[in-house]
């Protein structure tokens, strides 16, 4: 997602796994959290100007009391979007068209939730979220798949 203010704060997590201050599960729930975090927003079209100090706080390891994951969840509570925002806003964003690869993102991660398979994703490309004929599948599971479909063809 392109989001370098947080690589201070994924450093520091790294290397506090390295000396085995933390353990690497902790530095990947901390990292799922923070990804969700910034898909939400960017997906709620929310501003990340509140990032640098967030970040900046995380990197206090002192304020954490040893519990990451406790400190992130706390910083990141008053802004993080929940799920009824976040539903609304998937249901009405284009994320073919922000920036990010935010479409082929949310693509891979509900791939992997479903599946063991191990699937390479690098030279995935998103061309066809809906196919571009509707069945009636479709027009059933969308109430709208017909607007939807016609403003995706010129994308």
């Amino acid at each position: 997602m392109d989001s370098r203010v947080v690589y201070p704060y994924f450093f520091t997590m790294l290397e506090m796994a390295s000396t085995g201050e933390v353990s690497q599960d902790n530095v990947v729930e901390v990292a799922r959290i923070m990804e969700s975090y910034l898909f939400r927003l960017k997906v709620c079209q929310l501003p990340t100007n509140g990032l640098n100090r967030t970040v900046i706080a995380l990197c206090d390891k002192t304020k954490a009391a040893g519990d990451y994951r406790a400190r992130l969840v706390s910083l990141l509570n008053a802004s993080f979007p929940d799920d009824k925002k976040f539903a609304d806003s998937l249901m009405n964003v284009n994320l073919y068209s922000l920036r990010n690869n935010l479409a082929k993102l949310a693509l891979v991660v509900l791939e992997e939730s479903r599946t063991k398979e191990t699937i390479d994703f690098d030279d995935a490309q998103v061309e066809h979220i809906m196919p571009q004929r509707l069945n009636n599948d479709w027009r059933i599971e969308l109430p709208n798949a017909n607007r939807i479909n016609e403003d995706m063809e010129d994308t």
